[in-house]
């Protein structure tokens, strides 16, 4: 073999894409140890930009055909774009050594919350622990900047000033509103429907949810309650509490019986039952004018469009088997659909230690949405922009510093840079032309990532059973050496044909 033994780190996994500064985030991946017969020492590093920290270093063991998982916890200082990396010293296949996430730190996010339930005594309020969590009136710079509207004071007029919209406990939307909230997270922005004892299911299931083709990830069915009036054998209080093996998201992990202080204690005594939609959005729905593909594929315009949207995904159950939290995409942005209240109504869960960090996850994984910093190969990369952004002056540079053209994408409310050419895979910069090299401190590009399957750095050998089923159709044989290889390559019988290939395509 060319190659005895290889290292491989394997994709990274962020806590978020996007963050504050001095909010920490978790960098998370797996070193991959093949073809090697022996165990290996190895040391582990955290990279910023391309410079090494110090005090980010980690000491593995790795036995033959094993892997051991890292994670580092990091707390960005300034506001802008940052790539991140985790990398290990070179080997036999140095091109597998490192794993990169782009990372986007932006100062206090605005967030608007609409009060379904608003009442004269302030502690009463639907929003009054959401807004007390978010943005308390002692933190001198919150992560997170709240704005409080009645539901009667409503105005869907300034949803483009804020990142994410909480409803709270709000009974029913009017055609207009629904339609403008719609509008709003299909051109990315972020929605959280906390649900509560206000609610329509009607008015809900008719204008967001719509047989699963709109914006609502599930339907709203009825409301359940724990009727347990005593303490049950354990000696525990009544109320159902969230299963810790649902929280397998990236943003949930932080809350499972591991990572978590006190989330997995909260517990709910009413909550809505709700079915998420399974299946495919049929092909002719259509959502108001101005509709966009999630891809931005598709530019605004008078006519109607259908809009993307995900199949739902269940980040959090509730011990009874409910859904406590449903999410989906819609369009360039996403819903998560709380089946009990936000406030002291239905459960314990804002007097948890949790709720403060529970509420940024949720808050940071909608505003996350709109752009498209870490992507598969062949998913367009994405980012908004100022609305006199100057496409022409700057460019996409991916790997080997291949410049490619920077696309006007969005519309005007919403306007977007995008690159739909990402076949390469590694890291690429949008940089205006021209520009020169800066200095870590004077950094002005954004950076992005595009994975490919690391799967290709297993050099394990194949085993003598794995070659006979290969090679049993004939059209696959093996050589011992590089100079067999040679003469089986450039002899005259030799049967690699490509006809059929290009016949096929």
């Amino acid at each position: 073999m060319l190659f005895r033994s290889t290292l491989a780190v394997g994709r990274l996994e962020l806590s978020r894409d996007l963050t504050v500064p001095d909010s920490p985030v978790r960098i998370k991946s797996k070193v991959m140890y093949s073809g090697g017969k022996e165990a290996v020492n190895r040391k582990v590093f955290l990279e910023v930009d391309g410079q090494r920290l110090a005090e980010k270093t980690l000491n593995i063991k790795l036995q033959p055909a094993g892997e051991a998982s890292v994670e580092f916890e990091y707390r960005p200082k300034s506001i802008g774009s940052q790539l991140l990396s985790i990398v290990l010293g070179d080997d036999n296949l140095p091109g597998d050594n490192r794993a990169d996430a782009a990372l986007s730190v932006v100062p206090a996010l605005p967030v608007l919350l609409i009060d379904g339930d608003p009442n004269p005594k302030l502690f009463r309020r639907e929003t009054f622990f959401a807004k007390a969590a978010l943005s308390a009136t002692s933190n001198d710079a919150p992560w997170v900047r709240a704005d409080v509207q009645d539901q009667a004071d409503f105005d869907t007029t300034t949803l483009d000033n804020y990142e994410v919209v909480l409803l709270a406990n709000v009974s029913e939307l009017t055609d207009a509103q629904a339609t403008a909230v719609k509008l709003y997270v299909q051109r990315g922005g972020g929605l959280i429907v906390a649900l509560g004892d206000k609610v329509n299911a009607d008015n809900y299931n008719r204008l967001l949810y719509a047989d699963g083709n709109s914006l609502l990830p599930a339907r709203l069915e009825s409301i359940e309650r724990d009727k347990r009036a005593r303490d049950n054998e354990n000696g525990e209080p009544p109320g159902i509490r969230v299963r810790p093996d649902s929280l397998e998201l990236p943003w949930m992990r932080p809350f499972n019986g591991a990572n978590g202080v006190d989330f997995l204690n909260t517990r709910f005594e009413s909550w809505w039952i709700v079915t998420p939609f399974d299946g495919h959005p049929a092909a002719d729905v259509v959502d108001p004018p101005g509709a966009v593909a999630d891809n931005a594929n598709v530019a605004i315009d008078d006519e109607q469009k259908p809009v993307d949207v995900s199949t739902p995904l269940v980040p959090a159950y509730l011990t009874t088997g409910a859904p406590l939290l449903v999410t989906r995409k819609y369009g360039r942005g996403a819903v998560i659909l709380m089946t009990s209240a936000i406030d002291r109504d239905w459960g314990t869960l804002p007097t948890q230690r949790d709720f403060v960090p529970f509420l940024h996850e949720l808050i940071f994984f909608l505003a996350a949405q709109k752009s498209s910093r870490n992507v598969e190969v062949g998913m367009p990369l994405i980012l908004p922009v100022a609305a006199d952004f100057p496409y022409r002056q700057h460019v996409f540079v991916g790997p080997g510093e291949t410049e490619f053209a920077a696309e006007q994408a969005g519309d005007e409310l919403r306007p977007l840079v995008r690159l739909s050419d990402t076949r390469l895979p590694g890291t690429y910069e949008l940089r205006r032309k021209g520009e020169p090299v800066v200095g870590q401190n004077e950094r002005r590009r954004e950076s992005f990532v595009v994975n490919f399957d690391r799967g290709e750095s297993d050099l394990t050998p194949l085993e003598r059973g794995d070659k006979i089923v290969l090679s049993k159709d004939k059209r696959m044989s093996f050589v011992n050496t590089q100079q067999e290889l040679k003469q089986q390559m450039f002899s005259d019988n030799s049967s690699m044909e490509f006809w059929k290939f290009l016949l096929f395509i």
